[in-house]
């Protein structure tokens, strides 16, 4: 198991004064990059082997989230190795309490070729092996709402791009966010606007990626219920679940 502790920044909340919930999602990217960073596996070799850790799933369990000043646990580690296949398990604890809690699938891609890789043995065992979390979390799919109407659109700029040369993980979540909270029936969202809504009004949030986005692509942001799309013209990049 991996930890590291946050203070929660005035740059991370929103007019609530409690942590946005995309900057949640950043902590816990950001705390399997500081393992892989601290077991021997950085960015740097990564990026020099052509290797690269692609996200399949997100599903996020939200209890709390916390205020501005307060400080934060969040712990995670993998939970399985199937094949090409990685599991990985989050908590986030405030005052020995886990706040929020996260199960993800990810896979490790030949960037050069896009094909999965078998992960190697000293990554395995750098990296460690715990239980999973207990608890009812979602498979590998979602499936995709049938009638979606699109709420607005947006083109994938340069500081929407991480280091694969893709849109952040992350930014799929802003996109469906802004579209649930602020989607008026007339297609005229602007995502600049987005408000997040009071800290207990989403407890959930489930992801699937199926393709990645990149630089100067045009994506269709479409919602149907609690069911946000994101896709281009001809193919589908996310589906993203809110509660």
């Amino acid at each position: 198991m991996y930890e590291c502790k946050r203070r929660v920044g005035f740059s991370e909340i929103d007019e609530n004064r409690r942590l946005k919930i995309t900057a949640l999602i950043n902590y816990l990217q950001d705390t399997c990059t500081f393992q892989s960073e601290d077991t021997g596996y950085p960015l740097e070799k990564l990026m020099e082997d052509g290797m690269g850790w692609f996200l399949l799933t997100w599903h996020i369990k939200i209890e709390e989230l916390p205020m501005f000043g307060e400080e934060v646990t969040i712990k995670t580690w993998p939970n399985k190795y199937s094949g090409i296949m990685a599991g990985r398990n989050f908590t986030v604890e405030k005052d020995g309490k886990v706040i929020s809690s996260a199960d993800s699938n990810w896979v490790l891609m030949d960037k050069a070729k896009l094909r999965p890789l078998r992960v190697p043995e000293g990554m395995v065992d750098a990296y460690g092996l715990s239980d999973p979390l207990p608890g009812e979390w979602m498979g590998r799919k979602l499936r995709a709402p049938e009638n979606p109407k699109t709420v607005y659109e947006f083109t994938v700029s340069p500081m929407h791009l991480d280091t694969n040369r893709h849109m952040n993980n992350a930014f799929y979540i802003d996109a469906a966010l802004a579209a649930y909270y602020d989607d008026p029936g007339d297609g005229s969202c602007d995502p600049q606007q987005s408000q997040e809504p009071s800290p207990r009004s989403v407890t959930e949030i489930r992801v699937e990626y199926r393709n990645q986005a990149v630089l100067g692509d045009h994506i269709l942001v479409q919602r149907e219920d609690n069911s946000i799309v994101l896709a281009t013209k001809d193919k589908i990049l996310s589906i993203i679940e809110i509660n």
